[in-house]
């Protein structure tokens, strides 16, 4: 079955963004939630632009102790 998709929404974690940066970065500032984030951001637009589909990263995922 073929669906005609013109957009998406992807919603994205703290952790979840830590393991697409990979287990080799320490995550005790946060760094490789960033990483991770930034690296997946320009991945789904990657993809997105490819597939001619608007992308939206959605994340209500912040635990109050997260945020400074």
């Amino acid at each position: 079955m073929h669906r005609d998709i013109k957009a998406l929404i992807l919603q994205v974690s703290q952790g979840g963004c830590a393991f697409f940066a990979g287990k080799g970065l320490p995550n005790d500032n946060q760094q490789a939630s960033i990483i991770g984030l930034i690296d997946g951001a320009h991945h789904i637009l990657a993809v997105a632009t490819s597939y001619n589909v608007s992308a939206v990263l959605h994340n209500d995922h912040c635990a109050k102790k997260l945020v400074p």
